[in-house]
C-alpha cells in the first residue's frame, strides 16, 4: 500500500536551493493583494463572525470563477447552510480575477480565500516566501512532502484514506506559523497532516514582498492519503 499527496500525482520530489524568491504566477485580484484584503474587509461574512470560512475555486482563462466550494471545517465543527451559502455568493460578487501566467511549467489555477476580515495575513504577494531545498511557489510544497509526509501505523492498519486542508501563515521575518487544520474528516488524517506541514522548514531564506517591502502571507495546502491508488 502507498500513501501519496494527492495533488501532487505526477510530480517527483525535486529539492533545489533557491537563492531568491521568485515573482507570484499565480491568478491575482484587480488591484493586488492589499486591494483583496480591503474588500474583504469592507464585505464582512453575514452570521460567520470572527469565525474564519475558506472557499476555494480555479481561475481559468476560459472560466475566472470556476467550481467554487466551502472547504468544511474538521471533526465536530459544523459550518450552517447559511454561512456556506453566504460565502458562495459573496465570492461571486467579486472583482473578476486574472488568471495567472500559463507558460510555466504548471500554470496555477487554484485560490483558496480565507474570508475573515480579522485576518491580517495575505492571499499571495508580488514574491512568495523562498525556503531551503523547496522550490518557491505552491508547487514547490507539494513536490517537496511526498518526502516528509507522516503516514502512521493506524493509517496503514485501517487503510484510511482523504484528503486534509492545511493552513498556515509566514511571518515578514520569514517565520512559519499558525498551522492548523481547516477541512479534513478522519481525525488521524488530520494529526498525520498538521505533523507533515511541522516537518517543513520553519523559516524562509527570503520572506514575501509587496511592493519591496515583507509582508505576511498564508498557504493552504491540500494533504491527500490515498490507499493503494491505480499506478
Amino acid at each position: 500500500m502507498t500513501m501519496l499527496l494527492a495533488p501532487a500525482a505526477g510530480l517527483h520530489a525535486q529539492l533545489i536551493t533557491p537563492t531568491a524568491a521568485r515573482p507570484y504566477a499565480g491568478p491575482r485580484f484587480p488591484g493586488g493583494p492589499d486591494s483583496l484584503r480591503a474588500w474583504l474587509q469592507r464585505h464582512p461574512l453575514p452570521q460567520a463572525g470572527r469565525t474564519p470560512v475558506f472557499v476555494q475555486f480555479d481561475v481559468l482563462p476560459s472560466d475566472p470563477l470556476h467550481e467554487p466550494h466551502v472547504i468544511v471545517p474538521p471533526g465536530s465543527r459544523t459550518l450552517p447552510a447559511a454561512v456556506a451559502t453566504a460565502a458562495l455568493h459573496l465570492v461571486a460578487e467579486m472583482p473578476t480575477w486574472t488568471p495567472g501566467r500559463q507558460d510555466v511549467e504548471i500554470p496555477i489555477t487554484t485560490v483558496t480565500l480565507c474570508l475573515s476580515e480579522a485576518s491580517l495575513a495575505l492571499a499571495y504577494a508580488d514574491e512568495m516566501p523562498a525556503f531551503p531545498d523547496i522550490e518557491p511557489g505552491i508547487i514547490g510544497f507539494y513536490r517537496y512532502m511526498p518526502g516528509i509526509q507522516v503516514v502512521t501505523p493506524q493509517i496503514l492498519q485501517k487503510k484510511l484514506a482523504g484528503d486534509v486542508y492545511v493552513y498556515f501563515e509566514v511571518s515578514p521575518a520569514g517565520h512559519l506559523e499558525n498551522a492548523c487544520v481547516i477541512g479534513g474528516t478522519v481525525p488521524a488524517l488530520n494529526d498525520a497532516a498538521l505533523r507533515t506541514v511541522a516537518r517543513l522548514p520553519t523559516r524562509a531564506r527570503t520572506p514575501a514582498r509587496l511592493r519591496g517591502w515583507p509582508v505576511r502571507v498564508y498557504y493552504v495546502l491540500s494533504v491527500g492519503f490515498a490507499v493503494d491508488p491505480p499506478r
